[in-house]
């Protein structure tokens, strides 16, 4: 596949000029293709069609550059399909309801055979994920849920409201989110009895290169302007994807694995991310091939391991971010202590994590939280030689495997 000739990879590039992280460049790009896209594309499990929405939640700390990203695939979104509406940062479910189910929502496309076909597309950019779901959190969630299974209509009727659907909707989102909020105010079950399943959570902890200054080369700029005209003529596609029958039988040999690793996985919230982890993939898959601008209509090989790649490199750090959510008052500070290490390339020195965590802990707290997390194999201690003096070290997983490799380690203790 030429990935130079892919809006999301040129959307990276032109993000790159800014203190943006890949990751955060690439889901910014997929949540805009997934409003311009909506209904219009999709493939079929059995009878059951999975359309090309997404919810997207990046959580990193503030100033970390994911509100630049999403701002910019704002206006990407907002220049390209401006008569598709965007929903405000703040907004109740059931004004996102009432409106949903107006003619203000109304829109159509007409299909490779002519014909005239309704959506009622709904699009967020959210700066705060809190602001939005501030008014009824548990109200707001269940919508979500139930909103992003909605197939030819959403039923929202209820005994105050009366008789209330939506036809046809395409709800989608990308939104902003700090990890201390997601940790305070998430609880297990608000995230994996449903929610979970369906968002998709990219959690970013380490920062993009720094850009003292920023450049904008004529290429750049011209290849930034593309994006607007390219984003116009991907929104007119429509159709519906078939599996090629080598990417078939990957796909089912990839299913297999997953689900052995579904049901082998004990943290739930990670757990129900893996369960719908099939159709979130097809959805991404489906988004990138268009973002070519000349969609092939078939899942390949090649498509589904590059977009297979999108989701490797955010999953390790989504049991990182909800594996105390909820059940404690040191969740947050505890987080604070893998994040902290994670950020000084895997490893810290033993003084500094309890001089650091002394902030938040008092002694028997920290001896608490650090004890488990090495229980847990979150963090591992170790000694490494400084000079001529033996220093006692925290790691994570992979800084402990750098160490070893470097020939830094003296003693590994479990």
């Amino acid at each position: 596949m030429n990935s130079q000739s892919n809006l999301i990879h040129d959307f990276g590039t032109y993000c790159s000029c800014y203190e943006i992280t890949r990751n955060n460049a690439i889901w910014s790009a997929l949540g805009a293709l997934s409003g311009a896209v909506n209904r219009k594309v999709y493939t079929k499990i059995g009878d059951i069609p999975i359309y090309c929405r997404l919810y997207i939640l990046l959580v990193s700390s503030p100033g970390s550059g994911k509100s630049t990203a999403m701002g910019f695939a704002e206006n990407l979104f907002r220049a390209a399909c401006p008569e598709i509406p965007v929903c405000p940062s703040k907004q109740s479910h059931g004004d996102i309801i009432k409106f949903m189910s107006s003619d203000d929502c109304l829109n159509f496309y007409i299909d490779s055979k002519g014909e005239r076909h309704e959506h009622r597309t709904y699009v967020g950019f959210i700066d705060e994920f809190k602001n939005f779901v501030a008014y009824d959190i548990i109200g707001m969630m269940n919508f979500l849920t139930g909103m992003f299974e909605a197939k030819d209509r959403f039923d929202a009727s209820t005994l105050s409201r009366g008789k209330e659907e939506v036809p046809f909707p395409a709800f989608c989102f990308v939104a902003c989110e700090n990890p201390s909020w997601m940790i305070r105010h998430i609880k297990n079950d608000s995230i994996s009895d449903g929610f979970g399943r369906r968002v998709i959570i990219v959690h970013e902890t380490e920062d993009a290169p720094p850009r003292p200054e920023v450049i904008i080369t004529p290429e750049i700029r011209k290849l930034a302007e593309s994006l607007v005209r390219r984003l116009e003529k991907i929104k007119t596609f429509n159709g519906e994807y078939f599996f090629e029958p080598s990417a078939r039988v990957w796909y089912n040999k990839w299913y297999e694995a997953k689900h052995k690793q579904m049901l082998n996985t004990t943290d739930q919230i990670f757990r129900g991310y893996l369960r719908s982890k099939h159709t979130l993939l097809l959805r991404v898959a489906m988004l990138y091939d268009c973002a070519t601008g000349e969609p092939t209509w078939r899942f390949t090989i090649p498509l589904l391991e590059t977009c297979l790649a999108f989701f490797d490199t955010i999953e390790p750090n989504i049991p990182k971010l909800f594996m105390s959510a909820g059940r404690n008052e040191l969740a947050l500070p505890q987080q604070r202590i893998i994040d902290l290490i994670t950020q000084n390339n895997g490893e810290m020195p033993y003084v500094e994590v309890l001089r650091e965590s002394g902030k938040d802990l008092s002694p028997a707290e920290q001896d608490s939280v650090l004890y488990n997390l090495k229980k847990q194999e979150i963090l591992y201690e170790a000694k490494m030689l400084v000079g001529k003096a033996e220093r006692r070290y925290f790691f994570t997983r992979d800084g402990l495997a750098r160490a070893i490799k470097d020939g830094r380690v003296l003693i590994n203790q479990p």
